[in-house]
């Protein structure tokens, strides 16, 4: 079966950037614009993703908001995060939301490929 990723990222280039990339990839691909998104996408899919994608911070929701509402539904709360940050403290925040991975911005492509595999084979 192909493996879903949504994508939750509030820079707009970014998110078709990714999109566009995991979509290449063979992977099925969900966006959304920040954590509020991300969660009112999970509610209402009938087929939960593999893999969350998730910017850290964000305006409306950011991560570690998201990850405490996330955590509250037993539908969705063990869905991996594969977090990606421009800010410091990198392993700080994988921490504090329990990401399965960190990577900081500017993403190189093969990393963020390769860490979405490890992702999801875990």
């Amino acid at each position: 079966m192909i493996k879903k990723i949504l994508i939750v990222e509030d820079d707009r280039d970014i998110l078709v950037t990714l999109e566009e990339l995991l979509t290449t990839e063979g992977y099925e691909v969900e966006i959304a614009g920040n954590g509020r998104e991300a969660l009112d996408c999970l509610l209402r899919t009938n087929r939960l993703p593999d893999l969350i994608v998730m910017d850290y911070s964000m305006p409306e929701m950011d991560a570690p908001t998201f990850k405490d509402e996330q955590s509250k539904n037993p539908r969705f709360a063990e869905i991996p995060i594969l977090l990606v940050t421009a800010n410091a403290d990198a392993e700080g925040k994988k921490a504090k939301i329990g990401a399965r991975s960190i990577l900081k911005k500017p993403l190189d492509i093969f990393h963020f490929l390769d860490a979405v595999e490890s992702c999801l084979k875990k």
